[in-house]
């Protein structure tokens, strides 16, 4: 028997058609609770969408596994972040275990669009300090400001 699957599926039937909400409530109060105990499950699900999902990873393949996955969340110690991404080093290979790795979401976005990282203290268009600016010192407003000729 799986390991999700702790009540017989012939008990389980009875209760759905017998009690069809507090079924509901049980399955979510479930899935909740798996979630909880295994975090990297959402990762695992969120690479399967996204390879047979969009365009630009159709040639890109999983050979990941649930196991492998909680592998790698520990061996990179995943659940000290903020929020943990999953990053494959070389983003021309296929999601293994030896080119995946749990970094933070914000690592990630700044690797995968690397102009807004930050390189200055102040925006050199408004001067301000409260938001990233980009490899040419201009935050966003300024930024499609000079783009767009305001």
């Amino acid at each position: 028997m799986r390991e999700w699957r702790k009540t017989p599926k012939a008990q389980e039937y009875k209760l759905k058609r017998k009690n069809s909400d507090k079924f509901k409530e049980y399955r979510r109060q479930y899935r909740k609770e798996y979630k909880r105990k295994n975090p990297w499950f959402k990762h695992y699900k969120n690479i399967c969408v996204r390879i047979t999902r969009q365009e630009s990873y159709r040639k890109i393949k999983n050979y990941l596994t649930i196991a492998q996955l909680k592998g790698i969340w520990f061996r990179d110690k995943a659940w000290l972040f903020k929020r943990p991404s999953i990053h494959r080093i070389d983003n021309s290979k296929d999601y293994t275990i030896l080119n995946c790795c749990f970094i933070e979401l914000t690592d990630n976005v700044r690797k995968k669009f690397g102009r807004w990282a930050v390189h200055y203290d102040c925006c050199q268009g408004c001067k301000t300090t409260d938001r990233p600016h980009n490899a040419k010192g201009l935050c966003a407003p300024c930024y499609g400001k000079k783009k767009h000729g305001g």
